[in-house]
């Protein structure tokens, strides 16, 4: 499946050290990804990394997953580029709450659905040159490559762009400069070294990573909670709430297509004791034969299904 980016929102550039609030700008959807890429710089000691977490709304996110740190520096000038993720894992309105200690930081993030793992990751950092340029990053067709670029420098530059031009943050902070894509691989699969071009010596960092696409679709066929839907049965044939440690079975309440592969995944939730959903499992699938008799069950608590092709 190919990935899907659901909303933009592109946080610009601070001159500030303390938490700032960002609001998405719809209503996220769980088993979706939030995507961010942050550049930062500070003149008295390293920036450090930047904090995700929720500050306010019906919507839950899991935790911050980094994919890229790197930072560099020369006499009294640091900077910092990071590529970062959090897991959606509630439906709703959502304020996230961003920390660092850089001077000047900038970020975008997207909301994406259909991200799987990371397929690779690269960068180089140096305090000198006139380039810079990380290893190659190969994205296969349907994924994603995301990259960044920050230096300080007086001097102009140039960057080379993704294929699509999809660029969400170009920014320009007095001498520090950072430059923020991504680059959805809509067909064929490519191979890409992120490259500053500059007209002087500076300090500057490259980084970049490409995503698989989920085999889950971007819109479930079916995504049904126990506590709402029928067909949930524990194997002591009772209906939700289910005691600890029962099994469970949900029947499918509509019929599937012969021959076609279906994907399916399940988290489960304890309403008496932290009342907030697991982890999802594993993705599984299933395929509908033309010898299948009957509707096919599956144990699952609660069940996000696609279809593949």
């Amino acid at each position: 499946m190919a990935i899907a980016r659901i909303a933009s929102q592109n946080c610009g550039t601070y001159s500030t050290s303390s938490a700032i609030q960002f609001a998405m700008p719809n209503s996220v959807t769980s088993g979706n990804t939030l995507m961010f890429v942050y550049a930062g710089y500070r003149n008295t000691s390293a920036p450090g990394t930047i904090g995700i977490s929720k500050y306010s709304g019906a919507a839950t996110v899991g935790a911050q997953v980094t994919d890229i740190n790197m930072g560099t520096s020369v006499s009294n000038d640091y900077v910092r580029l990071m590529i970062a993720r959090v897991p959606v894992t509630g439906d709703g309105a959502l304020t996230l709450s961003l920390t660092t200690t850089a001077e000047s930081w900038s970020l975008g993030i997207n909301e994406y659905s259909g991200l799987d793992n990371i397929d690779g990751a690269a960068g180089s950092s140096s305090a000198t040159g006139t380039s810079v340029t990380t290893g190659d990053l190969t994205g296969h067709t349907g994924g994603l490559m995301v990259g960044g670029q920050t230096f300080m420098t007086s001097g102009t530059y140039v960057y080379s762009s993704l294929s699509d031009n999809n660029i969400y943050s170009v920014t320009n902070n007095s001498n520090y400069q950072a430059h923020l894509f991504q680059d959805r691989l809509v067909t064929g699969n490519e191979t890409h070294a992120i490259t500053n071009n500059i007209s002087i010596s500076s300090l500057w960092i490259s980084t970049g990573a490409a995503y698989t696409a989920s085999a889950v679709a971007p819109h479930p066929l079916i995504d049904v909670t126990s506590g709402t839907a029928a067909g949930f049965l524990s194997n002591g044939g009772t209906t939700d709430p289910f005691t600890s440690g029962s099994a469970v079975v949900y029947t499918v309440q509509s019929a599937l297509t012969t021959g076609s592969v279906y994907y399916w995944r399940v988290r489960g939730i304890d309403p008496t004791g932290s009342n907030s959903y697991g982890d999802w499992s594993s993705i599984r699938s299933l395929t509908i034969g033309t010898a299948a008799a009957g509707t096919p069950s599956l144990n699952v608590y609660r069940m996000l299904m696609g279809v593949g092709a």
